[in-house]
């Protein structure tokens, strides 16, 4: 193993031209005094110096000559700084910490605005026919009618046989076919047989006088209460019919009250994708002229674009007027209410999302001198399609 010396001696040993100096070195790991020879050129020579072999063995080792220590070395450099380790693993996480106190219970907020209102639903099923209700009361009696004209006479009868002791003669004194008796003794009657007055009148004075009071040419009438005995308390009704004709106007003032029945969009969806309005297929009612209706629409209802959609309201019939709001689906989270006050026109864009939505359509209709029919129409703005779900409705009823 080869003698090394330290570099701080090894850096004296190049300053010294030549000579013999003694300076401290490594030999097998240890510190060691050693003599060390060094030539002119400040070099080490072997020469009666310290001689080794590959193997390390000291072959000629001279008197080593102790000297004092020399001053300490300066600090050697710095060793290049080692790579860094790998980092650790992570350690298991700790137990969570207990709960903490809950906080105060904060103070009330204040009460939200108020939603908007929803869609009306669909009319349920009419309800069972109630029971018939008891009858009313009789009616007030009508006024008498004319009295109707005089029936054509018949054929006159073929004359009959003469009867039995039948008078054939006639004397001032006999009434011709006035009888009087019976039996054998049935003989002809004369007119002083017969009843009469000083005027000829079938009837006496005694029943005559029961009329007295009377003017000539009166109306007799008999007070309900003091002239009629014998009258029933009650007349209960018997149960009968009445042809719808039998009343006046039966008909035609019943549709002007009732509620007309609902349209709706029956068998498959509605769609559009033009950009003009067009009716949509089963919202159509019938209205009557000169008249004011309440009317409302309940659409569900798709646009397959961004763009949206638009709808309208209109009337087959000249001189009608409308006054409407449209409320329904802007976007995903977001209502819109527009002004309808013209027909055939479109209110736009509603439902601006490719999603379904819901529109709504409630306002007055006045009719003018002819009747019509009132429809509900969509279009689709820009392009796309919009659609219109079955039994979506249409509802209208007459106010005057």
């Amino acid at each position: 193993m080869p003698i090394a010396l330290s570099a701080y001696y090894q850096g004296r040993l190049n300053a010294i031209k030549e000579g013999v100096v003694v300076a401290p070195g490594y030999l097998g790991g240890k510190i060691a005094l050693m003599a060390v020879e060094v030539d002119g050129q400040g070099a080490l020579a072997k020469k009666n110096a310290v001689d080794w072999e590959a193997e390390g063995e000291i072959l000629n080792k001279p008197e080593l000559v102790g000297g004092t220590p020399g001053p300490q070395g300066e600090p050697g450099i710095p060793g290049d700084p080692g790579t860094p380790g790998t980092p650790g693993t992570n350690g298991t996480d700790g137990l969570d910490g207990a709960p903490g106190t809950p906080g105060a219970k904060g103070d009330k907020g204040n009460t939200g605005d108020q939603g908007l209102q929803g869609y009306q639903g669909v009319p349920g099923n009419d309800g069972e026919d109630g029971a018939p209700g008891a009858p009313g009361s009789p009616g007030a009696k009508g006024d008498k009618g004319d009295t109707g004209n005089a029936g054509a006479k018949g054929d006159t009868g073929d004359q009959g046989n003469p009867g039995p002791n039948q008078v054939t003669t006639s004397t001032t004194s006999n009434i011709t076919g006035v009888l009087k008796g019976t039996g054998s003794a049935v003989a002809a009657a004369g007119a002083s047989d017969i009843p009469t007055d000083a005027t000829h009148r079938f009837t006496n004075d005694t029943d005559i006088s029961k009329l007295g009071g009377i003017a000539t040419g009166a109306t007799v009438g008999a007070d309900w209460n003091t002239n009629l005995a014998n009258k029933p308390e009650t007349f209960a009704p018997s149960s009968h019919s009445h042809a719808e004709s039998d009343v006046t106007n039966l008909v035609s003032d019943l549709a002007a009250k009732a509620v007309i029945s609902t349209a709706r969009v029956t068998g498959s969806d509605v769609t559009r994708t033009a950009q003009t309005l067009a009716d949509i297929t089963g919202l159509t009612l019938a209205l009557l002229a000169n008249s004011v209706y309440e009317f409302e629409a309940c659409l569900t209802v798709q646009s397959s674009s961004t763009a949206g959609n638009g709808y309208g309201v209109n009337f087959s019939a000249a001189g009608a007027a409308v006054e409407a709001q449209i409320d329904g689906t802007l976007a995903a989270a977001t209502q819109m209410t527009k002004r309808i006050n013209a027909l055939n026109t479109s209110a736009q864009a509603f439902v601006t999302v490719a999603a379904t939505g819901g529109v709504r359509i409630k306002g007055i209709l006045t009719t003018g001198a002819n009747p019509g029919n009132l429809t509900v129409s969509h279009l689709k703005v820009t392009s796309g399609t919009s659609t219109v779900f079955t039994n979506s409705f249409l509802t209208a009823r007459k106010i005057s």
